[in-house]
């Protein structure tokens, strides 16, 4: 069955660039919400529990002592030690640092995102954290209205 009709296996597979460009994060007709990632731009619109979730969540809570031995004795970790895999623990610190995010700064001259009021524009390959809000400074309009209306 062909859904979309890319095969994104071989990017998955090796690392290479995905021949997508976007990502439709979720449409929600219920609460009235959409989130959708063309290119490096992800904008979203719309919100639930009035607000409560629409900033930053905080840091990652990755200030605290990382357990490998605890991560190779866990549930997850006999399940992947039961099909034959190895976990070796300074290519899983290793994974783990090449995973992790740097947060930019908050410019805070910058309006803050209520998607409630209007529409978030982030620049996400230099703001994965979603912090700066950059509707402001474009038009987006065409974008909005063909993929989020």
């Amino acid at each position: 069955m062909s859904i979309d009709g890319m095969n994104l296996w071989p990017a998955l597979r090796t690392g290479s660039t995905s021949p997508r460009t976007e990502i439709l994060h979720n449409i929600d007709d219920v609460y009235g919400n959409s989130a959708i990632t063309i290119g490096d731009w992800k904008l979203l619109q719309g919100s639930t529990y009035n607000g409560v979730w629409d900033d930053w969540y905080g840091p990652s809570g990755r200030g605290d002592a990382y357990n490998i031995e605890a991560v190779i004795g866990s549930p997850a970790g006999q399940a992947v030690a039961s099909v034959g895999f190895v976990i070796i623990a300074q290519k899983a610190r290793d994974i783990r640092e090449k995973a992790s995010v740097s947060c930019t700064p908050k410019n805070v001259t910058l309006p803050v995102c209520s998607p409630l009021q209007a529409p978030c524009l982030f620049r996400i390959h230099e703001d994965p954290c979603e912090k700066n809000n950059r509707a402001h400074a474009y038009v987006f309009n065409n974008l909005h209205d063909s993929k989020l209306a």
